[in-house]
């Protein structure tokens, strides 16, 4: 039993450090590509895809202690103006460029919390017993 807890915990160490590295990787590649004005590049066509559940949830699971409910009606707003405009605002580009890689880093997050659900489901199977979690 206490090597199954061992694995579980080294697996949520992994799933944190993984989220730690990621996001300052993501705050200093946006940063560059903030300097190299990749957000050019952004259009209606790259954010189409994205339903305001989509745009809602993303900016939900940034803490409000980092963004107020005020402005994330505004990022959900700009982002709705660059889905239906020919072409967007600098700003909007801007946000939408943000948005896009914030809601990659959630999806690849979300994959390594969904399978570390699995692996707590396979341990909890193979104990025939819940695992302290």
């Amino acid at each position: 039993m206490k090597d199954i807890q061992t694995a579980v915990d080294s697996v949520r160490e992994n799933i944190k450090e993984f989220a730690r590295e990621n996001l300052n990787s993501l705050t200093l590649k946006y940063l560059g590509d903030v300097v190299n004005e990749e957000y050019k590049k952004v259009g209606p066509k790259e954010i189409a895809d994205a339903s305001d559940a989509t745009v809602r949830a993303v900016l939900d699971r940034i803490d409000e202690s980092i963004l107020t409910p005020l402005h994330k009606e505004h990022l959900f707003t700009a982002i709705n103006r660059a889905r239906s405009a020919d072409r967007p605002s600098e700003h909007d580009q801007i946000i939408c460029h943000y948005f896009l890689k914030l809601r990659e880093f959630q999806r690849t997050d979300g994959t390594r919390k969904a399978n570390f659900r699995v692996l707590r489901s396979l341990f909890r199977v193979y104990q025939g017993q819940k695992v302290r979690l």
